[in-house]
């Protein structure tokens, strides 16, 4: 590279005009051939470079200084004592920085001028795709998301309870469920506590609308939200429910441990027989005559209409949920990281690009599914592959619930609760 000096940040604009920045105020060149030095080392220390073209280079670092290259020459501007640690933008007229106390500043073209602080955390990185969809990233998992005019607040759930599930009625009103009857409700602005009167774990949450919601949870717990308060349903079991899917208010299934699978028919919830007794951890149904139940080590169920019956056949390992848009288009996933396929014929497993714990999978579409788990990741498959999207936490995720064209919600451990507003393609 032509230095020894600590290299931080690299952008080019061709295969033949690269440049590295980093320590001492060090800007290296490549020609397509060598690197060499751009210019005299400058003092203190770069973080990150960026550019439309051969003719406009940002270079961020520290002691507020942003550098600019024109094609010919090098310039400094002074905008503040922050250091900063990343540059991008969207074109020569829409250029970001963001560093230390989560201070960002834009370009329009006339000069660099402050945005307003929604974290005091350092940022660390930058990217967009489009002028109005750019995400921020930093410390403590902060992600802030820029909408053209301002950065959005961050979402702060007011708990650091392990959050299990989600259920988003519209995009301003969602209910998230956790241990000791813990159910938050967001109005489109903040969380708040919802009073449930109970103390058991609460696994599982669903509903058709703002007035009619379901939480399962341990020791057999049903308990319903009609709009205006929570009360007890009567239970056919005793055993911990860990998930449920409905098709409409009248047929909603729920599972649980020791192979347990219950079902409401619009009017009082009954036991199914299965014929397992291992812990089921998720149930997903395309129809009243098609239902998917997964769990335990490899254990597959599939409802016919008439009975459960066990699929066999596939390197399942331990499954943690399962989801799918149709009879002919069913996922699975694993906590080794795995996810397994259905076409209506045969099994296929598909490319994760982890191995870290999925613990849950739910999606929109054919082309439009989401997993989450270990590490805050996240993970977004298009119809042909799957792909890891920068998370906003690295706390373990296990709830995915949203609204189709319009926001996803992603809940985890620590009470992570991250909201990724959504238009109906990433």
């Amino acid at each position: 590279s032509g230095t020894t000096r600590e290299l931080r940040g690299v952008w080019g604009s061709s295969a033949s005009q690269v440049y590295a920045v980093g320590t001492y105020g060090r800007i290296q060149s490549f020609n397509g051939v060598s690197w060499s030095e751009a210019v005299p080392e400058l003092g203190g220390f770069f973080s990150s470079v960026w550019g439309t073209g051969p003719n406009d280079v940002h270079v961020a670092g520290g002691n507020g200084y942003i550098w600019h290259y024109d094609g010919t020459s090098w310039t400094s501007k002074l905008v503040g004592t922050e250091s900063y640690n990343a540059v991008w933008g969207t074109g020569p007229s829409n250029v970001f920085v963001a560093g230390m106390s989560g201070k960002t500043l834009i370009n329009e073209g006339a000069g660099w001028h402050a945005i307003a602080d929604r974290t005091n955390q350092t940022l660390h990185g930058i990217w967009g795709s489009s002028p109005g969809n750019i995400y921020a990233v930093g410390l403590a998992g902060t992600v802030l998301r820029y909408d053209g005019v301002s950065w959005a607040e961050p979402q702060v759930s007011g708990t650091t309870w392990t959050l299990r599930s989600v259920y988003a009625a519209s995009s301003k009103d969602v209910f998230v469920s956790g241990p000791l009857g813990a159910v938050l409700r967001y109005n489109g602005s903040s969380w708040s506590s919802m009073n449930i009167g109970i103390f058991e774990y609460l696994d599982a949450i669903w509903g058709t609308s703002s007035s009619s919601v379901w939480a399962l949870g341990s020791t057999g717990t049903i308990m319903y939200w009609d709009g205006s308060s929570w009360s007890a349903a009567s239970s056919p079991t005793t055993s911990d429910l860990h998930d449920m899917w409905g098709l409409g208010p009248d047929d909603i299934f729920g599972v649980g441990s020791g192979g347990t699978v219950v079902r409401y028919n619009g009017v009082s919830w009954a036991l199914m027989a299965t014929p397992v007794s291992d812990s089921l951890r998720s149930v997903w149904a395309a129809g009243p005559n098609d239902a998917w139940a997964v769990g335990g080590m490899g254990v597959v169920l599939r409802w016919n209409g008439t009975s459960w019956s066990q699929v066999t056949g596939g390197p399942w390992g331990q499954l943690s949920s399962v989801w799918g848009s149709g009879p002919n288009d069913v996922f699975v996933s694993s906590l080794a990281g795995r996810i397994f396929h259905f076409d209506g014929a045969d099994w296929t497993e598909q490319d994760t690009r982890t191995t870290l714990t999925i613990s849950r999978i739910w999606g929109f579409g054919e082309d439009d599914v989401f997993a989450s788990g270990g590490a805050g990741q996240i993970l977004h498959y298009n119809g042909l592959e799957w792909e890891l999207l920068r998370s906003f936490t690295t706390e373990s995720l296990g709830g995915i619930g949203g609204v189709l064209g319009e926001t996803v919600f992603f809940v985890g451990t620590g009470g992570a609760i991250g909201r990724l507003r959504y238009g109906g393609s990433l």
